[in-house]
């Protein structure tokens, strides 16, 4: 089946401060259902190819680019990249993807099925996760399920160490005149802003409302005030979702799980892995979850209150 690959770029003003970020449309001519994938701490659109490779065939897929990432903008000197700002870019996304279903309802008698609703499946990797687990905090009406690669209630101490150090491994080596490596060439290889790669290693990059405490930094209450559906992905030994992790979240929210082989971080795309997760998302009746007949102006009135939470 021929799936329509198509890049748009949209506008997220921030801070006084304008920018464009790069999100990817993959669809067949007659969608089912629509994704949104978000990226982890450090990875671009690439890191999708198996997900969209499998799930373009019957479903919408977007994948986005935050800022400081592939094609998207990098943010301009007096703006520092915090997780605040991968929200502001998926506001942006989100607002056009709806944007462009409403458009195809009001000008289709018979309209694609995935343009029929404002529903919105959003997986996300690692740090895409709680940025999903944000949204879906504030009850939008629009996200159906939310699908989480390997991050659960709980950052433990460990398994944040295990990240840091691989990323902090990769730019130490810039000091080492006999290596020839750097921080440019770090970012480089993986497609980013130089800048990006010395912020996320700050603690204020992390300006999420993370509780910290003895077993790591909980984002427990966010999963608690969750209502939507949801799915954990995991590797079996993971340092991420260890066992008291996933005590921990399944203590806050009644989530459906699923454990892969070894300790990949996040866990790749298999046929396994997406069968469980197609499975997942189309096991739900729309309308139970959302509200689709919401105007407009309902959901203009829902980003505004959820711009003006003290993370934005």
């Amino acid at each position: 089946m021929q799936v329509y690959q198509v890049r748009h770029f949209l506008p997220v003003y921030e801070h006084g401060h304008s920018r464009q970020i790069c999100l990817t449309e993959f669809s067949p001519p007659r969608a089912q259902e629509t994704i949104l994938c978000l990226p982890g701490l450090l990875e671009t659109s690439s890191a999708w190819s198996e997900f969209v490779h499998f799930f373009a065939r019957k479903h919408r897929v977007y994948v986005i680019d935050y800022a400081g990432r592939a094609l998207s903008e990098y943010l301009p000197d007096a703006l520092d990249y915090k997780m605040s700002s991968c929200l502001a870019d998926i506001c942006s996304a989100i607002s056009f993807i709806i944007g462009c279903n409403q458009r195809a309802a009001k000008t289709s008698g018979l309209t694609d099925p995935g343009s029929q609703e404002t529903c919105l499946h959003i997986v996300g990797n690692s740090m895409g996760g709680l940025l999903a687990v944000t949204l879906a905090a504030e009850e939008p009406p629009f996200i159906t399920s939310v699908v989480l690669n390997d991050i659960g209630a709980l950052l433990p101490w460990s398994g944040l160490v295990s990240i840091m150090g691989a990323v902090y491994g990769a730019g130490i080596k810039a000091t080492d005149a006999s290596i020839p490596y750097s921080i440019a060439s770090v970012a480089r290889d993986l497609h980013v802003d130089p800048r990006l790669l010395r912020a996320v290693m700050r603690p204020s990059y992390a300006d999420l409302d993370l509780r910290q405490g003895l077993a790591g930094m909980s984002y427990e209450k966010y999963f608690l005030k969750t209502k939507s559906p949801m799915l954990l992905v995991h590797s079996a030994d993971s340092h991420m979702v260890t066992p008291q992790v996933l005590e921990s979240t399944r203590n806050n929210k009644t989530i459906q799980t699923f454990s892969a082989d070894g300790n990949e971080h996040p866990v790749s795309y298999t046929d396994t892995v997406n069968k469980t997760i197609e499975s997942f998302i189309s096991q739900g009746n729309r309308s139970d979850y959302n509200q689709p007949n919401s105007s407009e102006s309902d959901l203009t009135d829902w980003f505004e209150r959820f711009k003006g939470k003290k993370f934005l």
